[in-house]
């Protein structure tokens, strides 16, 4: 796993400024999409090796 290859930065880019936005806001549907969002993709990229 490349913890710090360019997709990587790219996605955690674009997801955690809307996290932390969802967390500062109280918006409880963004914070759980994304984590199941986040926790689908490590799964599948776990799955992938």
């Amino acid at each position: 796993m490349r913890v710090n290859g360019p997709e990587v930065v790219a996605e955690l880019s674009t997801v955690y400024p809307r996290y932390g936005e969802a967390q500062v806001g109280n918006d409880a549907d963004t914070l759980v999409s994304t984590a199941v969002s986040e926790a689908l993709a490590t799964i599948a990229a776990d799955n992938s090796c």
